[in-house]
C-alpha cells in the first residue's frame, strides 16, 4: 500500500506543478496549440509500449491531459495440449499530463508525467508504473503533430521492491492531428 500512496501523491504533485506553470504563463495571443485544443494520434513505443492510439485535451498552449489504449503481444505465450502455441495481447491504458514549453511558433519541448494501467491477464497481476517523459513536439498550423519522446518508467520494483531492479527506459514516436 505505501507504493500506491506514493504514486497518488506523486500524481497530485505533478498536477499541481502543471497548474502553477499554467498560472505563470505569460499572457499572449492564441498560439497554434490553442487553435487545436483536441489531439488524436498513434504512438509507436512510448507509453503504449509497442503501438497504440491516444487522445489529448489541451487547456491552452502549455498544459494538456492525455488518455490512450495500447497493446503489446505477450512474451510468455502458453503452449496448448495440441502442441500449438497460443499468445495473447497485453493491453495498456496510459493516463498523463503534458506540459509544453514552446520555443518557436510550431516547436516546443514537452515534459510529461503519468501512469500506465496494465489490467490483469494470464500470468500477470495488475501493474501501474509511473512514467516521466521529455521530448520534442512539432505542431503545424494545419494541425499535424509529430512528437518524439523519451520515457522513464518507475515501478514498485524500481523503488525498492525487488533487489537489482531499476527504472525502465523507453523511446516513442507519436504522429497525430490537432483539431
Amino acid at each position: 500500500m505505501p507504493v500506491i500512496r506514493a504514486h497518488r501523491c506523486g500524481l497530485w504533485a505533478i498536477l499541481a506543478c502543471a497548474l502553477i506553470v499554467d498560472a505563470w504563463a505569460p499572457p499572449a495571443q492564441a498560439g497554434v496549440r490553442e487553435q487545436h485544443l483536441n489531439q488524436v494520434g498513434v504512438e509507436l513505443g512510448g507509453r503504449m509500449p509497442l503501438f497504440g492510439i491516444e487522445y489529448e485535451r489541451w487547456l491552452n498552449d502549455y498544459v494538456g491531459f492525455g488518455l490512450g489504449l495500447g497493446g503489446v503481444p505477450c512474451t510468455e505465450c502458453v503452449a496448448q495440449p495440441s502442441g500449438h502455441v497460443a499468445g495473447e495481447m497485453v493491453f495498456t491504458i496510459p493516463a498523463y499530463v503534458v506540459v509544453n514549453l514552446p520555443f518557436a511558433e510550431n516547436h516546443g519541448f514537452t515534459f510529461s508525467a503519468g501512469t500506465i494501467f496494465v489490467p490483469p491477464g494470464q500470468h500477470q497481476d495488475t501493474f501501474t508504473p509511473l512514467s516521466l517523459g521529455a521530448g520534442y513536439q512539432l505542431l503545424s498550423n494545419s494541425g499535424f503533430v509529430l512528437r518524439a519522446s523519451f520515457l522513464v518508467y518507475l515501478s514498485s520494483y524500481s523503488t525498492g521492491g525487488v533487489e537489482g531492479e531499476g527504472p525502465a527506459y523507453w523511446a516513442g514516436l507519436q504522429i497525430g492531428w490537432g483539431f
